[in-house]
């Protein structure tokens, strides 16, 4: 992981707070520096054995607050923080002061990037002004509330030493309430709690683990926090106490397929492996009319081949590019000095922004210095 690079103050920073690669180096450079082991329990981190690789629906797109905590921290004259809580995607409300998190500017409407140029989280990225401020109380969705609730719980219980979940602790759970409360009967479960009939499958058969969306609407609807699942006996729930969870993330209801159109989907991905044909699976579903989930579900194995594919001629296509920029900062020295101009790094910088390179890239470094070394 590259924690120099633009791209990663663009897209990546809010990924710090998650379990990825970003989060498992900044925390160990953290606790490096700082010699404080458990920083690693500041993240999400321990959770990263539970919910998908790829975090789906966990960490927000853009970092949002409660405008009454910001005025509070301000008050009491703390330094702004943001609470791991409001990471969360699917977090809408602050349960303390029952109002709605904010992810814009009351005054210009911008967003807040992760990583601000000011050190202050409570004033504006943009136009310097307060993002705290009194909001007038209003009633919460009691499912809300109950999200709140179990986000806190398991940001305070992962601090726990040895508090590890997994996802097969999970599968466990859902396989003993499943025999207890409908005899085994996954469908009929699944009726119970609102969910479509053949949503456990992809866990319980597959072995796939549950997004994070998910995996809260299960604990709503068997009424459970999601901390008390882990490290404990699964008690006997009542079919009376199941309840339907709300939209956590709004989905498109998924279209029923034909056996012909699933022979020619198929058939198709089958060509695409047999050409090498390196698109992402997203342009391939978008290509073939259907979802990602539904193409990975349905044609697992071939969506893996493409993957595959699509990382390869990635990979060569990075190594061409790279190879290119190094032949034109050759180039470009070469130009300079022919010009009988010393080639300083400011003047050949200039050059290579125009060309969208930079001598902070260290392959264009290495290549400026070896021609400068050579001609």
């Amino acid at each position: 992981a590259n924690l120099a690079g633009s791209a990663f103050y663009r897209r990546y920073a809010g990924t710090l707070n998650g379990f990825g690669p970003y989060a498992e180096q900044f925390s160990a450079v953290m606790s490096q520096l700082t010699g404080t082991p458990t920083l690693r329990k500041t993240t999400l981190l321990p959770w990263r054995k539970l919910f998908p690789h790829n975090g789906q629906a966990l960490l927000a797109d853009r970092p949002k607050w409660c405008p009454e905590c910001l005025s509070h921290q301000h008050m009491a004259d703390e330094t702004s923080w943001h609470p791991l809580a409001w990471s969360f995607k699917t977090l809408r409300w602050c349960s303390t002061h029952r109002c709605e998190l904010e992810d814009a500017c009351p005054h210009c409407g911008k967003s807040q990037p992760f990583i601000p140029r000011h050190p202050d989280l409570a004033a504006c990225n943009h136009c310097g002004r307060f993002l705290g401020g009194q909001r007038v109380p209003r009633g919460v969705p009691e499912f809300d509330l109950w999200l709140a609730d179990a986000v806190g719980g398991m940001v305070m219980h992962q601090a726990r030493d040895g508090f590890a979940p997994t996802a097969q602790e999970f599968m466990d759970y859902l396989r003993d309430q499943v025999s207890r409360v409908t005899n085994g009967n996954r469908a009929a479960f699944c009726r119970q709690l609102g969910l479509n009939d053949r949503a456990l499958n992809n866990w319980l058969s597959k072995g796939e683990r549950p997004s994070f969306s998910q995996f809260m609407a299960i604990c709503y609807g068997l009424d459970i926090m999601p901390t008390e699942i882990f490290g404990s006996a699964p008690g006997v729930i009542p079919v009376t106490a199941l309840r339907h969870p709300e939209k956590i993330l709004t989905r498109k209801a998924s279209a029923k397929r034909s056996a012909d159109e699933l022979l020619h989907i198929e058939n198709r991905l089958k060509e695409m492996v047999a050409e090498r044909q390196g698109l992402p699976v997203t342009k391939i579903a978008a290509e073939l009319g259907v979802g990602v989930s539904f193409l990975k579900y349905r044609f697992r194995e071939l969506c893996d081949q493409l993957s595959k594919l699509h990382r390869e001629i990635r990979t060569q296509r990075s190594v061409q590019h790279r190879q290119q920029q190094v032949e034109r900062v050759a180039e470009i020295v070469r130009e300079v000095r022919s010009a009988g101009i010393y080639p300083s790094r400011r003047k050949i910088n200039t050059r290579l922004r125009q060309e969208k390179m930079s001598l902070a890239q260290p392959h264009i470094a290495s290549a400026y210095r070896k021609a400068c070394e050579e001609y």
